[in-house]
């Protein structure tokens, strides 16, 4: 019997809390206590219970504000790579057009020897003008 008790009781508690709304405004107002020193207790632990969330408030917003000053440097460095990789794009292009230039057909020539005898090896260079 006891058994049946305590899971019939369990069961309730469970609805209970599973189905009950959030508390409203009006209950706030409806269960505030009636005498002073209750009701100062209870503004008491309001606000501390507002200076602790006003502390964890600055303590994030300190942690955004230094975030966002290195999301700042990030960015301007990210800037500066890209006029850096933008200058090394021209530097490359000039680049290659000097070397399509300077191996135009028949324009560069380059010769190389082996003596079999001495093992020697000769390299030659040409540049029609």
């Amino acid at each position: 019997m006891r058994k049946v008790f305590a899971f019939v009781i369990v069961a309730l508690l469970l609805l209970i809390t599973t189905f009950a709304g959030e508390p409203t405004k009006e209950d706030f107002i409806n269960n505030a206590p009636k005498d002073y020193q209750k009701l100062l207790e209870a503004y008491t632990k309001m606000v501390d219970f507002a200076f602790q969330w006003k502390s964890l408030y600055e303590q994030q917003k300190q942690i955004n504000d230094d975030l966002m000053k290195k999301l700042d440097v990030m960015n301007t460095q990210i800037t500066e790579m890209q006029k850096s990789i933008d200058r090394m794009e021209k530097t490359i292009d000039t680049l290659h057009q000097i070397i399509l230039k300077l191996i135009e057909p028949n324009r560069i020539s380059i010769l190389g020897l082996y003596d079999f005898h001495s093992g020697g090896f000769s390299l030659g260079l040409s540049y029609k003008f």
